[in-house]
């Protein structure tokens, strides 16, 4: 597919967990990640320091035409870009402030990579937020309808909430030992929380979370304003079949995406990519018309683009597939793919010729016109320039 461009915006390729600009950053086992429309940010979890990192990403392409802006105005003081640098640890700047230069120090505020929330050690603990514990938190999302900067995470065995306004980081459900229960609060188990979504409909009304719980093979709702936690999807086999609700089997489910369109979610499984209709809990798996590539592909994260379609990533392939759900029809987006099947890498370029290292998560921000990627085993963060027939 035309115009498709991948670039590293954040990461070493280190295996380490340090705060830093761009390339200067450093991950251990990057895995969740998700956007936060209040700052333009990407949140990202991280399993080997126990901890969320943030980014201020940037598209290549838009940073180099700010860059170009900034310096064909009138030169600004150092003193007025640390004020403006001030603006984004406060979260009142919009994405194209935190592109802002340091022209001076030579040093770009976008792509700029903090800890703000976990203490790097593993362990169950709640209060602050640097001084809370996860214990390899994989999961996290934002309710897109809150005003302030609020987000879930999931670990191994719990859900907190997080609110960086205040400081604060809170149980919702589970605790600290993996296990399988429906119920309340602490007295919920959870056997690895891989991935989780917020569908809440409006301003006002209840927060509803669907998770995936990988290793007890099945979808739970979590209702955050009660933190009731109830199964919804999946009878707890190692397996794939089609069904309602309790009676059908999904085999290690990982990754989410809502289509709050259609009231649907899309999950990458074991068996593949599925459908799950929220409204008559009619469970699909998707079947691949590629043979080869159906016996190959082991997804590991999902986006939705604004066209409905998927972003498939696949770790074992090391690419990135485009799904498109009306007609099961897999296209490789970038990587490798079946051609080079097992051929990882850390190469930067268009489409098929880019390589990868075990990419997980998938983000679509669409003003970027791009997707954000992180690879757990490449330690870095990828920007996936995308074509404009996806946003169209």
């Amino acid at each position: 597919m035309d115009s498709i461009q991948v670039t590293t915006v954040a990461g070493s390729g280190a295996f380490d967990s340090k705060d830093g600009i761009g390339l200067s950053a450093a991950f251990r086992s990057p895995e969740g990640m998700c956007y936060s429309p209040v700052d333009d940010s990407l949140l990202i979890t991280e399993t080997g320091s126990h901890c969320i990192r943030r980014l201020f990403p940037a598209n290549p392409k838009r940073k180099a035409e700010l860059h170009r802006l900034l310096h064909s105005v009138v030169p600004i003081q150092p003193l007025i870009l640390i004020i403006l640098d001030f603006s984004i640890a406060t979260s009142k700047c919009s994405v194209a402030a935190c592109a802002v230069t340091f022209v001076d120090a030579g040093i770009s505020s976008a792509d700029a990579v903090t800890t703000i929330c976990g203490s790097r050690v593993a362990g169950f603990a709640h209060g602050n937020c640097l001084d809370a514990r996860f214990n390899r938190p994989s999961a996290i999302c934002v309710d897109p309808l809150s005003p302030i900067h609020c987000f879930y995470v999931g670990d191994l065995s719990s859900i907190r909430h997080v609110n960086t306004a205040i400081d604060t980081v809170s149980l919702i459900a589970g605790s600290d030992q993996p296990g399988w229960m429906d119920g309340v609060g602490m007295w919920v188990g959870f056997s690895t929380v891989y991935d989780l979504v917020c569908t809440s409909t409006s301003s006002s009304g209840n927060r509803f979370l669907y998770v995936s719980d990988t290793f007890n093979d099945c979808i739970r709702s979590v209702d955050v304003t009660n933190r009731t936690v109830t199964t919804v999807l999946g009878d707890r086999k190692r397996r794939s079949r089609n069904g309602l609700g309790l009676d059908c089997s999904i085999a290690r489910p990982r990754k989410i995406v809502f289509d709050r369109s259609e009231s649907v979610l899309y999950i990458a499984s074991e068996g593949g990519i599925c459908r799950f209709e929220l409204g008559n809990k009619q469970l699909t798996h998707y079947q691949c018309r590629n043979d080869e590539l159906a016996t190959a592909l082991y997804p590991s994260g999902l986006a939705l683009t604004p066209r409905g379609q998927l972003l498939v990533s696949c770790m074992n392939l090391h690419s990135i597939f485009l799904l498109d759900p009306d007609t099961g029809a897999f296209d490789l987006l970038a990587g490798p793919g079946l051609a080079g099947a097992g051929q990882s890498g850390k190469t930067d370029g268009a489409g098929s010729d880019a390589r990868f290292n075990l990419p997980t998560s998938l983000v679509v921000v669409e003003h970027e016109r791009s997707a954000f990627m992180v690879e757990s085993q490449g330690t870095r963060v990828r920007c996936i320039t995308l074509p404009e027939s996806l946003f169209h």
